[in-house]
């Protein structure tokens, strides 16, 4: 966890020296939560790069509460204090998914792809989905779907309010240097969907890909 909050700050530094201003997106565990001081350190790592907290956001599943809730409950309280943003990631695969959503300082919430995948075919699938995003917009939060792969999930997902989407639709996971060029390209012509083709190593990093608006 160490070695990827600095390779992605790093990151998120250049991209700012460089007129890209790219919030980031990385996973933490249990472990790392309930480690004595984590706050602090994302909070370090963070002014050593000059990086505004608000540029990061880390995502957590539901199974940080499931053991020591309280110590678990005060890292979350110190990250979001120092502006860090928090996402819950996976939801719907827990067993208590809703009363641990309303004790978790999150901003967002992001649909697992068990749900996402068969969205356009499943009906039962679909209405679980739009009670999601009811459900969070209620709460006052943003919504991503993961898994996004095709243009009539992409096309379901707005039309049942979904904000943002994550998956090979919008890209393949990609290198710095690649994801510079995407992103330079994106903001001067503008974004357009082309068909996934992924590869296996797409496919082992696809947790990688950003999160694109539904628009």
């Amino acid at each position: 966890t160490e070695y990827v909050l600095e390779t992605a700050l790093g990151q998120v530094a250049r991209w700012r020296a460089d007129g890209l201003e790219v919030p980031v997106a990385v996973n933490v565990s249990p472990r790392d939560v309930h480690t004595p001081g984590f706050a602090g350190a994302v909070a370090g790592r963070l002014a050593r790069h000059g990086v505004p907290a608000g540029a990061l956001q880390l995502e957590i599943t539901e199974h940080v509460l499931l053991e020591d809730p309280q110590r678990a409950a005060d890292t979350l309280a110190g990250l979001t204090g120092h502006g860090v943003k928090m996402s819950l990631d996976d939801f719907g695969t827990g067993y208590s998914s809703l009363v641990h959503l309303r004790r978790l300082p999150v901003s967002e919430l992001k649909i697992d792809r068990s749900f996402v995948a068969r969205l356009a075919v499943d009906n039962e699938d679909a209405e679980i989905v739009r009670c999601t995003v009811d459900l969070a917009h209620s709460l006052g939060l943003l919504v991503v779907a993961e898994g996004v792969e095709d243009d009539e999930t992409w096309e379901r997902l707005r039309d049942l309010g979904c904000d943002a989407v994550q998956g090979w639709l919008v890209a393949a996971a990609m290198p710095p240097e690649e994801t510079t060029a995407w992103l330079r390209a994106r903001g001067e012509g503008g974004w357009h969907r082309e068909p996934a083709e992924p590869s296996d190593q797409a496919q082992a990093s696809a947790e990688e890909d950003a999160d694109q608006p539904v628009t």
